[in-house]
């Protein structure tokens, strides 16, 4: 071997490679990194298919940049492929991105979409190519009209619409919708007669048995995914899973006792799904103290050799109190866990490693810590704790990192640690390599900075969230203090919940990599001076904001009105009714990129 090592780089990867790399990334990231940067991958980005994914993290002026680059070669827009569009309507940085994109280029110009993912319910139009003034249309109805191309469409929901306003050629072989019910997939599918995969967040069956009687199957259906199933009973679920002869794949997760029916859904499959290939379940059932045995039975029946030896599809169960969960292994992905079933119980099968592989997101309290909770989540990226510490022992702290493996942890939530352990916390961070985002109590993080130790890690966290608990918004000095903007000079993401963010606005400069700024609290203040407080510190900033004020009220016989800013209510005319606004206000900003 020889003595000199050799710095392997991206340009000695063949085209194939780096075009495959190029998928994987947002637009927006491919035209900073590697435009202009030589001939040969100038030549790259032109046969690049684009993926633009306005959720992502996106710098404000990398953003402006490519914006400018796309309006100034219109063949750009040829090159996306996929678009993936936050909802406008939200007080967040992706509904500011989506906003000023919408303000850029209009969805029609981008005839050569073909996967379309959004949140937003209805799509802002302009009324004509120089009109200010717009109009709210249907997601799909923009699909229709604008995307000829289109093969795959994630949508908040699928409203039941006239049979004349049907289009049955609709090419969409991927569908995923959040929410519907069992008449609006119906009508739906006889229009994308080529649907290959379906997905629904929240599912809900009809009481109406009309439908179920249709002849017409969905001979293309490969993938069928139920999130939650609700109002189903197993004849419901039978007559909708029948029209789907060809089904290789089957994922249902309900909180219906009547599903929990081992030989139902054996002669389901073998009469009706005989190409049935992966089945996954979560099945939820509440019952009395005189059916937990018979709970339990229902339970062992899913352990044959049909399931186990012919499928190898096994199960675990647990009942604790009134609730009873049984579900297939490994845990599906988008199922919730219910941390509270921690009493496992497994038949002949021992490896418990990969049951919990695909759980990304988990929250841990100290009853799991306690009772020597024996499952594993090898895959967690983002963790939230929920314990007070002074309750456990050292060795019941150190259970953590046996139930959980730190080293994929992105993001840690700690605003609900009490009594927190500096020592703890450090073997923590040292643990929790790719750590990039904290959530913590304001006060308490006033307290780290006075730690020589915790600031190493903290200088890591780009994603910052503050919370603040409890009736008062507490006074600290932590935005005052030079040692905040010091160790937090790597921040991008900055959230402050239930607390004050006009004072720090005419700080943000000193955060040089910050990219968005959000905050939220109550007060009793008018409205209108938090908009031109904000308006007047936002003009000293290249950045677009958002503020969204809602007002309610509340009554109490005995409080009196006082000008305190922790006081959140406010007087208006009669004695018990008191008005207070919850403000939320939201930056994107464009800072300087080295």
């Amino acid at each position: 071997m020889s003595g000199t090592q050799q710095m392997t780089t991206l340009e000695i990867l063949p085209n194939e490679i780096l075009l495959h790399c190029f998928e994987y990334l947002n637009a927006f990231h491919i035209f900073h990194s590697f435009n202009q940067l030589n001939h040969r991958f100038n030549c790259l980005i032109c046969d690049t298919p684009l993926y633009i994914n306005l959720e992502g993290d996106i710098n404000k002026s990398v953003f402006d940049r490519f914006c400018i680059k796309m309006m100034l070669n219109p063949q750009i827009k040829d090159q996306v492929h996929s678009l993936k569009l936050p909802s406008p309507q939200s007080n967040n940085a992706a509904s500011l991105q989506a906003t000023t994109f919408l303000s850029f280029f209009s969805l029609a110009e981008l005839q050569n979409l073909q996967r379309f993912q959004t949140t937003a319910y209805e799509i802002p139009i302009p009324m004509d190519t120089t009109s200010s003034h717009f109009r709210e249309q249907d997601i799909l109805d923009v699909c229709i009209e604008s995307f000829p191309k289109l093969r795959a469409l994630s949508m908040q929901r699928l409203l039941r619409r006239p049979r004349d306003q049907l289009n049955p050629n609709l090419s969409i072989t991927k569908l995923r919708v959040y929410i519907c019910n069992m008449d609006d997939i119906y009508d739906f599918l006889k229009c994308v007669p080529m649907l290959k995969y379906l997905h629904i967040n929240d599912f809900y069956f009809s009481n109406d048995s009309s439908n179920e009687k249709t002849k017409e199957s969905w001979l293309y259906l490969e993938r069928l995914i139920l999130d939650q199933a609700n109002c189903c009973s197993f004849d419901r679920c039978k007559a909708f899973v029948k029209l789907t002869p060809n089904l290789k794949s089957l994922t249902i997760s309900s909180d219906t006792k009547d599903l929990i029916d081992a030989a139902e859904w054996e002669r389901l499959i073998t009469i009706s799904l005989p190409h049935l290939d992966v089945f996954q379940f979560m099945f939820l059932c509440f019952y009395l103290n005189d059916e937990q045995e018979m709970i339990m039975s229902k339970f062992r029946e899913f352990h044959t050799d049909f399931w186990q030896k012919r499928h190898n599809w096994f199960t675990e169960y647990s009942v604790i109190d009134d609730e009873a969960l049984i579900y297939t292994i490994p845990f599906a992905p988008n199922m919730d866990v219910l941390e509270q079933h921690r009493e496992i119980y497994r038949h002949n099968f021992k490896d418990n490693l990969n049951t919990f592989v695909n759980v990304r997101k988990l929250m841990i309290d100290e009853e799991m810590l306690r009772n020597k909770c024996e499952v594993y989540f090898p895959n967690v990226i983002s963790l939230e704790l929920h314990m007070n510490l002074e309750s456990l022992s050292i060795e019941q702290t150190e259970r953590l990192v046996k139930i959980v493996n730190p080293f994929h942890v992105k993001f840690l939530d700690i605003s609900h640690v009490y009594n927190m352990n500096s020592s703890l916390l450090l073997k923590l961070f040292d643990q929790m390599s790719q750590l990039s985002g904290l959530s913590v109590e304001r006060s308490v993080l006033a307290e780290f900075l006075n730690d020589g130790e915790l600031c190493k890690y903290l200088r890591k966290v780009q994603r910052l969230h503050l919370m603040e608990f409890g009736w008062w918004i507490t006074e600290d000095d932590l935005f005052p203090r030079n040692k905040f903007y010091e160790v937090f000079s790597n921040i991008k993401h900055l959230r402050l919940e239930h607390g004050r963010g006009i004072g720090l606005l005419s700080s943000l400069s000193r955060l040089p990599k910050l990219s968005t700024f959000e905050a939220q609290w109550v007060t009793r203040k008018s409205p209108e001076l938090y908009r031109s407080q904000m308006a007047s510190k936002v003009e000293q900033l290249n950045a677009i904001h958002k503020i969204s004020i809602e007002t309610d009220e509340d009554s109490d016989d005995d409080s009196s009105d006082t000008d305190s800013d922790h006081d959140w209510y406010r007087y208006y005319g009669e004695k018990r009714k008191k008005y207070y606004y919850t403000v939320e206000i939201c930056i994107w900003l464009g800072n300087n990129m080295s």
